[in-house]
């Protein structure tokens, strides 16, 4: 396998369980921890810190679509990112599909069509409260006649 940096490095397998590989099916229990103990032992990733190793891993699983990304960058860029949290953070926000913001000018259009179904909504509320009324009245005028 290729690393990251361009140079040659010696090719190792991928986690077990997570790609097919292995005894296990899934990537929980004690087989599955045996077996990835092993690998990250066999590839000196056992004294790596936990949060590092996930990345690391995340970096392992995307790889082909990091290393197209890093493709477009300067060499000094690439330099810089020598840490997989370093990469992947960079990776996930160079390529990350942001919903666009509104703009003002939509946030006060959006708010003024509101404020007028609302006021005609106030406005529906009060006829029907004057017809409430006049009926209450009528009714009331009723019982004194009688």
């Amino acid at each position: 396998m290729e690393r990251l940096d361009g140079n040659r490095s010696r090719a190792f397998d991928r986690p077990p369980g997570r790609y097919g590989r292995g005894r296990t099916e899934q990537p929980i229990g004690s087989r599955y921890n045996s077996e990835l103990g092993s690998w990250l032992a066999r590839h000196h990733f056992d004294n790596i810190d936990k949060g590092d190793r996930s990345r690391l891993i995340e970096v392992i699983d995307n790889l082909p679509a990091i290393e197209a990304w890093r493709a477009t960058l300067t060499q000094i860029a690439c330099l810089r990112l020598n840490h997989p949290s370093s990469i992947l953070r960079k990776w996930k926000a160079a390529t990350e599909i942001k919903e666009p913001q509104p703009t003002l000018r939509d946030i006060v259009a959006d708010l003024s069509e509101d404020n007028a179904k609302l006021k005609k909504e106030v406005e529906e509320l009060r006829a029907r409260l004057d017809e409430a009324e006049a009926a209450a009245k009528m009714h009331r005028e009723a019982a004194d006649m009688k």
